[in-house]
């Protein structure tokens, strides 16, 4: 649910091939054109991970690819700031800044976190239920719907 004082958010999942365009900073201001905050999430890259017998160092493992694949994303336009608690999500949302969700902290620090085994539009979408999102958009032709919870519906590579 969006705090007190904070409007609601769009957020993005984005595919590999929308994080690599070339005109990303394009994509992203057809994104801002609807006037509200921008949450923007990643996948892991696609490179092969580490691999490991433990489900949990396994998740941490996952969780990093993802914000390795974010902060490639933040160097391909200034506008997009990496961030990892609720507090600067909601300042961000507050001031109009396009966020790049790192999903670790909040992930593993949730009482009522994804499944261990949720994908990273899943997570990018139970966020979304977390800040009561006014809408949840993929641009990720590979990636499932997620049913449930803030309706998502599929994007192109412009808003």
């Amino acid at each position: 649910v969006a705090s007190a004082g904070v409007a609601a958010a769009r957020v993005v999942f984005l595919g590999n091939a929308v994080i690599a365009a070339p005109d990303i900073s394009a994509i992203i201001d057809g994104l801002a054109e609807a006037g509200l905050p921008l949450i923007l999430c990643c996948g892991p890259s696609g490179l092969a991970l580490p691999q490991s017998g433990a489900r949990l160092a396994q998740r941490r493992i996952d969780l990093l690819a993802i914000e390795q694949n974010d902060w490639v994303l933040a160097g391909r336009d200034p506008r997009c700031v990496v961030v990892n608690t609720r507090t600067e999500l909601d300042w961000a949302v507050k001031h109009g800044e396009v966020s790049v969700w790192a999903p670790s902290k909040m992930v593993l620090d949730a009482v009522h976190a994804p499944s261990v085994r949720a994908s990273a539009s899943d997570l990018a979408h139970w966020l979304a239920g977390e800040m009561g999102a006014a809408e949840f958009l993929v641009m990720d032709e590979t990636a499932a719907l997620p049913q449930g919870g803030v309706p998502a519906r599929r994007a192109g590579n412009a808003a």
